[in-house]
């Protein structure tokens, strides 16, 4: 029990060494993108690829066959049609054919490049049955037109056809005299095509090389023995291939072949005659779900597909790419790099993953080793170590082993970082210090203090140290690092943020009073452009043309100034189409020139004449990147910190390499709601009736790389003087008139603002058939017979319709003048309702007043008497506060009830406001109005006024005046009856006062009053 305890103890041992040796796992972590049934892929199990001459990707599933299309998928009609399944494999001929084989059977595509991808044939005489990958390929040499060489369970078939794919004979590639010379031939487990027009081939347990003309000169000649082994040369233990089944081969763009077996990978240079053999991978990594694969990468490195992620050759050993590096989980059916040097990707049972970055981007986060995601700083030492400021700390990464060093050194909330030219790194920090760090001794001093937050560190051609913070402007001066502050005089105190250097040695700063510049030992205040001088965190970068870049604002984020004496001026304005956010993170440029704007929608970098946009789906770690993370690397390469973790752009100058995207036609139809969906065969010149079904125009594109930032534009010329856009390759035309057009497409590339050639599409719309000239004959027939009918009926219908109209006239005329005198009733009515008082019913205050202009009008002019009396209820307010205010409303509405029933005929009564009716009593002479206002006042007080059980006793005083020369208008007679009443009121209330006018004085009947004064203020008592 102890022997294999420590049996299974040095196993262990034994397998982590592998891992931490042979096949190192990257410390590294990649962008990637994933697709699956939201981007039309119905099935999620892919077991190959394959990116044919145009550039075109071919994915298998185990639903079919489907083609990209930018980031989107579509299924292939003909190899529907064809009943093709479970595909396990894809190839192209030597003719352009695309051949897919599924469990049970093989078919091609004639032309693959036409629009829907052509007819698909299937082989017939192959009955396959397959279950795995293994022991199944299919291969074309190009000295051999319209041979396919299928291998299946062991055996290699030939495939021929001598009529250009009509018919395919089928036939063992090997005769059986050739097995029986070579035994490894009936036992075959790959199969590749050399340079030379041979196949290399897994035989047995050995690696076979098959001369195929040679073969077919033996064979055709009848003969065997020595001159069939010139044809087929057996490679062993001696060669340096060990005894094993070989799975998968490749030949590489240089020559050299490589041979995947089930525990090793050997390969054999070109022109070389002995196999040398790479680590050995744990055998646990080689169990894959399907089959083996092989693939070679743009810098001539090769990928093997694994149980948990991929390897990659480098040099003579194997790193792994797994899931903690950005890739998806569990294993790898299939792999593939397109023409861009993007690795495709097929997860078992989970879609198709793209790296799109591959050999470009690289990065590290905190699953890698960095004590933060978040990366502030990355300065490099003369050693090439890059020390990375996170918002954790501070750590080492050695870019050759990508292995990353934590600092135990206590550095928290650092900010910022540069290396000067011993190789110190400077730092810093949130409480406002700058520190000083020897790498070679781990010492930190505090160099600067009480700075308040550090915003920017920058070394100058002088070797000083500038300072840009909270409390301003400082620097380190050079050799004795002593602090200088740049004072008021020269920069007004105050937030300095942002700070640049150009290549004529001139200093900027921006701070919170603007743009400073030092030109030798003078500072000068910049005038700005623009309102509101620099903004918080205002970013800066000097041009080697002596021109700024600096941040705007929406809807241009950078600003392109030039600087004549004090005064700055805009050259260019950078709008949101170049850099997408004005939330810009960092400025800079490198020694090429360039000039790279961050922000939190990636980076845009701007080489002297094109503007390119860089995201996640690019390679770069994360969109959001941090301020002033940037680093222009003496190699050329740039770090880029962002919110995820750094991110490592090794080829800058690739990103202008990158070509305008491709735009192609990927056929048309015509479709309709009931009749469903018509192809039109030919498009470009073609004619078609398109009254109700829709146009659609299909385009594709191969920018794969470059997808998320494709926008079709098109447009109708001579109809449309703008192009319309779209986000999908499907372009929908419904309903087009009549005429000849003649349709403009593009594929525009937002991130880099290259559009593909222009697609032109031309095509008549025809009119419909009731248009066209036979039937416009036809129609003039008819519609002369339809005249001469019509006319004969119209007479006919003439005098009934004539009688009718007579018969509709009168009935109407009666109608209206039904309705006109409804009207008149209804005006009448409205008129009434707005000279009535809503609670008493009598006239209200306009009414009344309007009566008494009417009837002392007509007073004055005939001469006749005119009295007007003012009565107000007596105490009326204490019935309110003792019943209530609806019982004082039952009182309100009924005195004024019994008042209205009380006048004469003629007389008028009307609400003045509150308790208080206004009385008007034409021809009443003064000799009769006290036994006319007395019956009045026993109207009111005669009888209690009852509210349900409730008697209320009553009273009302009156004021009486009568319209005199002086007094004779409305308001002269209201302020007499008014001045009575008030009167009344003083003496008792329950009572009539009266005003008799002779010769322009006025007198109480009873007592003589003094005058009142028209108008006069006056205590009124109260009621």
């Amino acid at each position: 029990m102890v022997r294999r305890g420590l049996r299974h103890w040095l196993s262990g041992c034994l397998l982590v060494l592998l891992l931490a040796g042979s096949a190192c796992a990257h410390a590294q972590h990649f962008s990637t993108t994933s697709y699956g049934a939201s981007d039309g892929l119905s099935n999620l199990t892919v077991d190959d690829f394959l990116d044919d001459r145009s550039g075109l990707v071919w994915v298998g599933t185990q639903n079919g066959v489907f083609t990209a299309n930018a980031q989107h998928f579509d299924r292939s009609p003909a190899f529907a049609q064809a009943g093709m399944k479970f595909v396990r494999l894809l190839r192209q001929d030597t003719a352009g054919r695309i051949w897919a084989m599924d469990s049970r059977q093989l078919a091609y595509l004639d032309h693959p490049e036409a629009p829907g991808g052509g007819a698909a044939h299937v082989i017939p005489g192959l009955d396959l049955h397959l279950v795995t990958m293994e022991g199944i390929d299919l291969r074309f040499v190009r000295g051999e037109p319209d041979t396919a060489y299928l291998l299946r369970e062991g055996t290699l078939l030939r495939l021929h056809s001598d009529d250009q794919g009509a018919r395919w004979q089928i036939a063992p590639a090997f005769a059986p005299a050739m097995i029986r010379q070579h035994p490894e031939l009936g036992t075959l487990t790959s199969v590749f095509p050399a340079v030379d027009d041979a196949l290399w081939a897994g035989c047995g347990q050995s690696l076979c090389r098959v001369d195929l003309a040679a073969l077919a000169h033996v064979e055709a000649a009848g003969r065997t023995g020595a001159a069939g082994g010139d044809a087929v040369r057996v490679y062993g233990p001696q060669q340096g291939v060990p005894h094993e089944a070989w799975l998968r081969l490749l030949v590489g763009r240089s020559g050299t072949l490589w041979a995947r077996g089930q525990r090793t990978v050997i390969s054999l240079d070109k022109g070389a005659a002995h196999f040398r053999s790479m680590d050995t991978l744990p055998s646990s990594l080689f169990l894959y779900a399907m089959g083996a694969v092989m693939a070679e990468d743009p810098q001539g490195r090769i990928l093997l597909n694994l149980n948990q992620g991929v390897a990659r050759s480098e040099a003579n050993h194997w790193h792994l790419f797994a899931e903690k590096n950005g890739l998806p989980d569990g294993a790898v059916n299939a792999l593939m790099f397109d023409r861009t040097g993007q690795l495709w990707l097929a997860p078992a049972g989970h879609g198709i993953t793209i790296w799109p970055g591959y050999g470009q981007w690289e990065g590290w986060t905190r699953e890698e080793g960095l004590g933060s995601s978040v990366v502030w700083a990355s300065p490099r030492d003369a050693t090439g170590k890059v020390w990375v400021i996170t918002q954790a700390g501070l750590d080492r990464l050695d870019p050759a082993t990508s292995k990353i060093v934590p600092r135990a050194n206590g550095l928290q909330r650092l900010t910022t970082g540069i290396m000067d030219t011993a190789d110190h790194l400077w730092l810093g920090d949130g409480q406002g210090n700058v520190l000083e760090l020897d790498p070679l001794t781990g010492h930190t001093h505090v160099a600067a203090a009480g700075l308040g937050r550090i915003f920017t560190l920058l070394r100058d051609r002088q070797d000083r140290i500038w300072i840009a913070a909270e409390s301003g402007v400082s620097f380190l001066s050079a050799g004795d690092r002593l602090l200088h502050r740049v004072g008021p005089e020269q920069i007004p105190a105050g937030y300095a943020w942002s700070m640049t250097q150009g290549q004529d040695g001139t200093i900027w700063v921006a701070n919170a009073h603007g743009l400073y510049r030092l030109r030798g030992e003078q500072w000068s205040h910049i005038e700005l452009p623009f309102a509101g001088g620099s903004a918080y965190d205002f970013m800066l970068a000097a041009a080697a043309d002596g021109t700024l870049w600096v941040q705007g604002k929406l809807p241009y984020p950078v600003l392109h100034l030039a600087v004549q004496g004090n005064k700055a001026s805009i050259l260019e304005s950078i709008g949101t189409s170049i850099i997408p956010s004005d939330s810009i993170t960092f400025l800079e440029t490198d020694r090429r020139g360039w000039i790279w704007v961050g922000s939190d929608a990636g980076v845009s970098v701007f080489n002297g004449q094109r503007w390119v946009h860089c995201t996640a789906d690019d390679g770069l770690l994360w969109d959001d990147t941090d301020d002033r993370a940037f680093l222009a690397d003496p190699d050329g390469s740039v770090w880029i910190g962002t919110s995820a973790g750094l991110s490592h752009l090794l080829h800058p100058k690739r990103l202008f390499s990158t070509g305008a995207p491709d735009l192609q036609l990927d056929g048309a139809e015509l479709s309709a709601q009931r009749n469903g969906n018509a192809p039109i065969t030919q498009v470009d010149g073609g004619s078609f009736d398109l009254r109700k079904p829709t146009l659609n125009v299909y385009l594709r594109s191969t920018s794969y790389s470059r997808g998320s930032a494709l926008v079709y534009k098109y447009r109708m010329d001579g109809q449309e003087n703008t192009w319309q856009e779209s986000r999908t390759p499907l372009l929908r035309f419904p309903s087009l008139p009549a005429g000849t057009y003649r349709l403009t497409m593009l594929a525009y590339d937002e991130r880099l603002h290259l559009s593909s050639a222009p697609l032109s599409l031309g095509f008549e719309v025809l009119p419909p058939w009731w248009l066209r000239t036979w039937a416009w004959l036809l129609w003039g027939t008819l519609a002369a017979l339809l005249l001469w009918l019509l006319w004969r009926a119209s007479v006919r219908l003439l005098v009934v319709r004539q009688h009718d109209l007579e018969v509709q006239v009168a009935q109407r005329t009666a109608e209206l003048e039904l309705e006109k005198t409804e009207l008149l009733n209804t005006r009448s009515a409205l008129i009434e309702m707005t000279r009535k008082d809503g609670l008493t019913g009598l006239l209200n205050r306009a009414a009344i007043f309007e009566r008494m202009r009417t009837q002392c009008e007509l007073a004055c002019k005939t001469g006749t008497p005119m009295a007007f009396a003012m009565a107000d209820l007596d105490s009326f307010k204490r019935i309110n506060d003792a019943h209530g205010h609806v019982v004082g409303d039952t009182v309100l509405r009924e005195c004024a009830a019994r008042i209205a029933r009380a006048v004469r005929t003629g007389d008028s009564v009307g609400r003045y406001g509150g308790e208080e009716l206004l009385i008007l009593m034409p021809g009443l002479h003064p000799d009769a109005a006290e036994a006319r206002m007395e019956a009045l006042r026993l109207a009111v007080a005669g009888e209690p006024v009852m509210h349900d059980d409730l008697g209320i006793p009553v009273t009302a005083s009156f004021g009486v005046a009568w319209l005199g020369v002086d007094f004779c208008t409305v308001e002269s007679l209201v302020s007499l009856a008014d001045s009575a009443l008030y009167l009344a009121k003083q003496r008792g209330r329950n009572r009539v006062e009266f005003v008799r006018q002779h010769n322009s004085a006025w007198k109480p009947q009873q007592e003589a009053l003094p005058p009142v004064k028209i108008g006069a203020d006056k205590a009124r008592v109260s009621s």
